[in-house]
């Protein structure tokens, strides 16, 4: 009998490629066989920057489906990204279940979509394929979106997902009140991105609730609140180095190693790793409004140094002086 074979779709961005190519390596040393799906773009740039490095399990084969963008075209506009992969990767991901379950002790036993494909669980129900979800996200995000239909109908938020008014409330009790303002999906663009990402969120969130598995790279003594109010929410996290299954892999971008001779000078335990996300580019005022930190951070006496490790990726070194 062949090891279960589990095909796993994440979301097109750097922070939702790597944990889930950490999940897969779970599955990978526990006989799962694992493929694994991204976009055509990121796909090629995954690739490259694992040239010469055997980072993956054996068990896990890398393949992709077109996201309906050019490969010149801005795929940090929300938008037309949204509505062009919504036009082209049902119909690409159905062809390519098809393709691997006509091979013989190939077919697919299962299908986990990142959170924000849940429209892809729609492919896989239509294909007669158990389906489950990863968030990558914290489990405060997941129980916020679950939340939508009761925002709107309390008059947080309109049917838009735009805050009726700057209010504070509450996701569950016991959770930290939250400003309505805050609401992640109101800070994606402007106000025709913002819907038509907000409609998504509905799309995704209508298909998952089908689904029996729902994991979550948290822990319930992070989120306890949280995981008690979405029971269905598994913790299987934190997929961090410290926990790493084996070496990391799913980076946009090739490693640069100029920073280790810096780090090697530091003390132990000085350098805090900041990351903002792969589509951030700091500049000259924002890293040194970072670099002023401190008064933030309640550290009056402390002083702090600084440099960027990559412009590109918004990530930073910092080094506090105490």
């Amino acid at each position: 009998m062949s090891s279960p074979h589990v095909l796993v779709m994440p979301g097109p961005a750097q922070g939702h490629v790597i944990p889930l190519l950490e999940f897969s390596q779970c599955l990978a040393k526990h006989g799962f066989r694992v493929t694994f799906v991204n976009t055509d773009y990121y796909h090629k740039r995954v690739v490259e920057s694992l040239q010469g490095k055997n980072y993956l399990e054996e068990q896990i084969r890398l393949v992709s489906i077109p996201d309906g963008m050019e490969p010149w075209e801005d795929r940090n506009d929300f938008g037309k990204l949204i509505e062009k992969f919504l036009q082209v990767m049902p119909r690409k991901l159905e062809e390519l279940i098809e393709e691997i379950n006509s091979r013989e002790d190939e077919k697919i036993d299962c299908f986990i979509a990142d959170g924000n494909m849940g429209w892809s669980l729609e492919v896989a129900k239509k294909m007669n394929v158990r389906g489950g979800v990863f968030w990558s996200s914290s489990a405060a995000s997941v129980a916020l979106v679950f939340r939508i239909p009761k925002l709107i109908d309390d008059g947080i938020i309109d049917s838009h997902g735009t805050p009726m008014s700057m209010q504070m409330f509450l996701i569950a009790p016991n959770m930290p009140e939250m400003n309505s303002r805050d609401c992640f999906w109101a800070h994606i663009g402007d106000l025709t991105t913002q819907k038509i990402f907000f409609d998504l969120l509905d799309r995704n969130t209508r298909a998952m609730r089908a689904v029996n598995f729902h994991f979550c790279n948290s822990t319930y003594e992070l989120e306890s609140e949280a995981f008690t109010m979405f029971p269905e929410l598994l913790p299987i996290g934190p997929l961090t180095a410290s926990n790493r299954q084996g070496n990391s892999a799913g980076y946009f971008w090739r490693e640069d190693s100029n920073c280790l001779k810096w780090l090697d000078q530091q003390q132990p335990s000085s350098v805090i790793y900041a990351a903002f996300g792969s589509l951030t580019i700091l500049d000259q005022v924002q890293f040194q409004e970072f670099v002023d930190a401190r008064f933030w951070l309640r550290l009056p006496t402390t002083r702090m140094s600084a440099r960027s490790t990559s412009p590109r990726s918004g990530s930073l070194l910092v080094r506090f002086l105490l």
